[in-house]
């Protein structure tokens, strides 16, 4: 009975080992299956992604060319004319001749060091700035003037809304009546917009909601794009006129008729990093563009690429004795044009730098500290970042971000000589 007991337990154990050997077979192939599927699935999704990223990026990348391309040819075939007489801009942006033959500007082409500018305290009681001094046959650099702009020089003054993060800012006409009609851009995600708005010729801007300048025509921009430089471009060829508005990190350049209606769209040169400040010189026919940088882009207006790359420096005035240093002014941003005399606010800065575009070195430095709005002297983002200028009053219009004013200041005398 021992025997065959032992016998059948024998078996029943070798049964029982099988039985595990083939579980344990089973599990390790079920696992090993397993491992598989999951490694397949991991190989097909990020094939899956791979693809969908490629096609993406490729269809991104051939619409912005042939954007770009496009918007080359499209601006002789398009007639846009029309809108030409219900929207009406100005001739000329400034004085033409006078930036071809004022003796100041045109006489900094012969230097090859930056200046000083010197510190000079502009009140009521000093009068007229000082000229620019000659530079013509100047051996040695000489000391341009800072110009401190305080309520004094204050020849018109605005409202404006507060909630607008002023990014570019450039007068799109000038009445007869004196009233301004300005082409505003303003940043920040989700609320970024385009538009027209008129300054009254009284420069209260009364008779509007809450005496705000009155909203003449807007475009709100995609949720994803941050609005930042604006300016006016007159086609030569076709006589269509466009207002060009660049985004910042998403680096698109938005096109719109005078109606804000966009047209295009196209990418940035690959040259600027971001999309900070913009202005037509409707003289030479380029676009001069800034990233932040201490650069100055030129930019060919038929096929938006870089022809010129101006780096701006000013000579730092050691007044207590001669360690004198060139340094690059960074982060320029807003830009404007004044009767050849390239003019840029900086970012984080109360001044206004005016620069030639010879050679990109400061010559003078308006001050605007003084006429900064009490609300928005202890808030760090509420930077100096508009500049126009209205050439027929010889004023440059001023504003920030979310500034609750707009000031007209006088322009310095020398840039007029």
């Amino acid at each position: 009975g021992g025997m065959a007991t032992s016998t059948s337990a024998h078996k029943k154990s070798k049964s029982k080992s099988r039985s595990k050997s083939r579980h344990h077979k089973h599990a390790k192939k079920t696992g090993l299956q397993t491992n598989l599927s999951y490694g397949v699935a991991l190989v097909l999704l990020a094939s899956i992604a791979f693809l969908f990223y490629y096609t993406r990026y490729s269809k991104q990348q051939s619409l912005s060319f042939e954007t770009t391309t496009q918007s080359t040819a499209e601006e002789h075939v398009l007639d846009l004319t029309h809108l030409n007489a219900k929207y009406v801009t100005m001739e000329a942006k400034y004085e033409h001749a006078l930036a071809e033959s004022a003796t100041h500007l045109l006489d900094t082409q012969n230097d090859e060091k930056p200046q000083i500018p010197l510190l000079y305290k502009m009140d009521a009681s000093k009068g007229d700035a000082t000229h620019l001094l000659d530079t013509q046959n100047d051996e040695k650099p000489q000391i341009p003037l800072l110009y401190k702009i305080d309520a004094s020089k204050v020849r018109r003054e605005w409202n404006h809304n507060v909630r607008d993060f002023v990014q570019g800012f450039e007068i799109l006409s000038v009445h007869e009546s004196g009233k301004l009609t300005v082409i505003e851009s303003d940043g920040l995600y989700k609320q970024s917009t385009l538009k027209y708005i008129e300054l009254d010729d009284d420069g209260t801007g009364k008779g509007h909601v809450a005496s705000l300048p009155k909203v003449l025509q807007t475009v709100a921009l995609a949720p994803q794009h941050f609005a930042e430089g604006c300016t006016l471009y007159t086609d030569k060829e076709s006589g269509n006129k466009f207002i060009y508005q660049l985004t910042w990190r998403e680096r698109k350049v938005l096109i719109y008729d005078l109606d804000l209606h966009k047209r295009k769209e196209m990418q940035m040169p690959p040259e600027m990093k971001e999309g900070w400040g913009l202005y037509y010189d409707d003289r030479t026919d380029v676009f001069l563009a800034t990233d932040g940088s201490a650069d100055i882009f030129y930019i060919h207006p038929k096929t938006f690429t870089v022809t010129k790359r101006l780096t701006v420096r000013y000579l730092n005035n050691d007044r207590d004795g001669s360690d004198h240093k060139v340094i690059g002014l960074s982060s320029l941003n807003e830009i404007e044009v004044v009767n050849g005399w390239i003019v840029a606010n900086v970012w984080y800065n109360t001044n206004l730098y005016v620069i030639s575009p010879y050679n990109g070195f400061v010559y003078a430095i308006i001050e605007c500290w003084n006429i900064f709005p009490p609300e928005v002297r202890s808030k760090s983002h509420a930077v100096l970042n508009g500049i126009a200028f209205d050439r027929f009053n010889k004023h440059l219009v001023i504003t920030g971000k979310n500034w609750p004013k707009i000031f007209a200041i006088d322009v310095p005398e020398y840039m007029y000589s």
